[in-house]
């Protein structure tokens, strides 16, 4: 594997994502019962099906147009502010991807570090807040510590999903300060976000697709 995806390859990366959230919605669900009102599963799931279907039944003729389709078919299905966040996600980087026939690594992490930047402004959360941020920020920043040192996209992706992984279980010991969670105070301490594990389960999803 080099550091490119084609399209195709990266419409069947995005169905492995869409699997992924699928298959562990009663994981997320459980999870987010204990820290919110227990949506944030079957909203993912219904996002992710949603993509699914869209993958399906629309051809993506480049793959600025197919991260666009995916975030806006999150925004459109999920609704609530996990729709706009994960849409965020995949739509506010689309400019920094290089080329329109292949997902290049180099692409991705500029854009990745783009959809970052607008997910904080949105939100307003920031590390340490328990909230995706904390999985997905190591994550884009490992991305693009292991481009920079020239890893291929393989390695790269697993040293992202390794970080984003590390992020979400670190949760688990932050008292949330954003979301319905942070009303919870200290009764969140002890129970990982699960944004942060979506999160996890993307770049997980990523990392087997390549």
């Amino acid at each position: 594997m080099d550091n490119n995806l084609t399209l195709p390859q990266t419409i069947d990366m995005f169905k492995n994502i869409s699997k992924k959230i699928i298959e562990n919605e009663p994981m997320l669900t459980k999870t987010d019962l204990q820290v919110g009102d227990g949506d944030h599963g079957i909203g993912m799931k219904t996002g992710f099906k949603a993509v699914l279907r869209m993958l399906d039944e629309k051809e993506q003729a480049t793959i600025q147009e197919l991260f666009k389709n995916v975030g806006m078919t999150l925004i459109d299905s999920m609704g609530g502010a996990s729709g706009v966040l994960f849409g965020t996600l995949f739509i506010s980087g689309i400019s920094e991807l290089e080329r329109d026939d292949v997902l290049t690594l180099c692409g991705f992490q500029k854009a990745l570090n783009k959809s970052i930047d607008a997910i904080m402004s949105r939100g307003g959360a920031k590390p340490g807040d328990k909230t995706m941020i904390d999985a997905l920020k190591p994550a884009a920043d490992e991305l693009e510590s292991s481009y920079n040192s020239g890893c291929n996209f393989k390695t790269a992706a697993e040293n992202a999903y390794k970080a984003a992984k590390a992020g979400a279980v670190k949760t688990k010991n932050m008292q949330a300060k954003k979301g319905r969670a942070r009303t919870y105070r200290e009764k969140s301490v002890g129970v990982p976000d699960p944004g942060a594990l979506s999160v996890m389960l993307i770049f997980e999803a990523i990392y087997e697709s390549v």
